[in-house]
């Protein structure tokens, strides 16, 4: 997929470029599935199934000159499942006067992040029997909230669910029923939810890459059943909506700061000499500063959010095959298998031996 800038694109223009690609495509090796246009925002984005990406600058090149400012590679089950389409709208009718085929759809879209408890320690927490009833209603609330609000359900691997929504303001209330739904049970399943909006291509290297990392950011910014929302979404109302749920709205300044902090951490955390001297440098901030600046994004410690950020990061390694406790431990960060231990167990209730067998037997 690719993505060209053009402020004023136009679909009727868009529309001649595409059957000009479509005209010489096969010299290129290409197929042009479909595209997407936002004239709002001056992006057209591209669907193309080519050999590699100098074939599609150079059929891009050759057929109108509007030459891509980024190419990705994504698969076209992905971008089905985030778009609802890897081929033209069905409903779309060609010009009866020149058999041009017309159509305006953009691919921008507000991205659902909803994050809980991992399933194995629910279980350690309420029991096997509690944790499958819990589970069976937590998936399928979200699943069909996400559906009645006309939204696409994401399968992304890991315990997140994802809603992918054409509409900002769809995706907002199918976040505030979720937490109107999974009240009663957001602390068990320490549930949290994080918003944001945004392009296919953009800055990253996966589709809607940067736009879901921002989302999984803000599911680390509030308190148990809280919806976090972006400055994007922020800024779509002109007024805050009105809210029976718990909402926080992070300004562009905070979202900037958390960007940076998650930035910081996913580069150091498995740094056994990183603490939170030089995670100060790194942010360019004072001991003091960055204290404050953690406790008001996430409400933890410099060291809280270190050893919170390890531990998960632990959880995911425990997960996979072929991870023992040992691996786990200077993967993480962590100075040594005891003390590892001993934190997971504060944290989490269990040691991670018993983790890792009763994620066996899951």
């Amino acid at each position: 997929m690719d993505r060209h800038f053009v402020p004023e694109a136009n679909a009727k223009a868009v529309a001649e470029a595409h059957r000009e690609d479509l005209a010489i495509q096969g010299h290129f090796g290409c197929k042009c599935m479909t595209y997407w246009i936002d004239e709002d925002r001056g992006n057209v984005f591209c669907l193309i199934d080519a050999p590699d990406k100098s074939a599609v600058v150079n059929m891009h090149q050759r057929a109108h000159g509007l030459v891509p400012h980024e190419i990705i590679e994504v698969s076209a089950e992905l971008v089905n499942a985030f778009l609802g389409r890897i081929h033209d709208p069905e409903s779309v009718q060609k010009n009866s006067d020149d058999d041009l085929k017309v159509f305006s759809d953009p691919a921008f879209r507000a991205i659902l992040i909803i994050e809980t408890l991992d399933y194995v320690l629910l279980q350690h927490k309420v029991g096997k029997e509690s944790a499958v009833e819990k589970f069976r209603q937590y998936n399928s609330t979200v699943h069909q909230q996400i559906r009645n609000h006309k939204g696409l359900n994401i399968e992304l691997g890991g315990v997140s669910i994802v809603g992918s929504f054409a509409s900002i303001t769809e995706a907002m209330a199918c976040a505030q029923m979720i937490q109107l739904a999974m009240a009663e049970l957001a602390d068990e399943l320490e549930l949290r939810l994080g918003l944001h909006a945004g392009f296919p291509v953009k800055d990253h290297a996966e589709l809607f890459g940067s736009t879901i990392r921002l989302s999984k950011y803000l599911c680390r910014t509030g308190v148990k059943n809280q919806l976090s929302v972006s400055s994007t979404i922020r800024d779509f109302y002109k007024q805050e909506p009105k809210q029976e749920t718990p909402v926080r709205w992070l300004s562009a300044n905070a979202e900037l700061a958390l960007v940076k902090l998650m930035e910081v951490l996913e580069s150091s955390w498995q740094n056994s000499e990183f603490d939170t001297t030089e995670f100060g440098r790194l942010m360019g901030m004072s001991k003091s500063t960055l204290y404050r600046a953690c406790l008001e994004l996430t409400g933890q410690s410099p060291n809280a959010l270190l050893q919170e950020f390890r531990l998960n990061q632990a959880l995911a390694l425990l997960r996979s095959q072929g991870r023992n406790i040992a691996q786990t431990t200077f993967e993480t960060g962590f100075s040594s298998p005891s003390y590892f231990s001993k934190c997971f167990q504060k944290r989490f209730g269990l040691l991670p031996l018993a983790y890792l067998k009763a994620t066996s037997e899951a």
